[in-house]
């Protein structure tokens, strides 16, 4: 599943097998197996998921691979949604920190995915319909500005 979420990203996805340290699953099993077990984890809140996607930035930064904030929002995005369904914790990208005038940084991920919660539960949708529209219209602005 890893290869198919960096897969999924686009030509960003490809930097953590062609940048820096060579790519060697069995170095990053470890604490990306230790991620995704703790995204299945069912109830567990965003709140620890913040402290879980750090511990995996920084292991992946102790082996000197470039996998940052958005691409691990990616992962952990796409695992919590096996329990959670559409109310998955959403990716905080670029795109996403722009259009909300925030920047895009880990200081920022657990206000981000409260408030993303926070909003979706009182537009009665799910979290990950909010991002969805939220998403399309920050793009769609950014282009029109460029």
């Amino acid at each position: 599943m890893f290869h198919k979420i960096q897969l999924w990203g686009g030509e960003h996805g490809r930097y953590v097998y062609v940048q820096g340290t060579p790519f060697s699953w069995p170095d990053i099993a470890p604490a990306y197996g230790a991620l995704v077990e703790a995204c299945l984890q069912e109830g567990r809140p965003f709140e620890a998921l913040v402290e879980d996607t750090r511990v995996f930035h920084e292991a992946m930064r102790g082996q000197g691979r470039r996998l940052g904030l958005s691409f691990i929002t990616k992962h952990v995005h796409f695992w919590t949604g096996a329990v959670r369904g559409a109310d998955a914790a959403p990716i905080f990208d670029a795109v996403m920190a722009r259009g909300l005038g925030i920047a895009h940084s880990w200081r920022n991920l657990p206000e981000y995915w409260r408030g993303m919660a926070r909003e979706a539960a009182l537009q009665g949708i799910s979290i990950n319909a909010l991002e969805r529209q939220l998403f399309e219209c920050f793009r769609t602005t950014n282009r029109t500005q460029l």
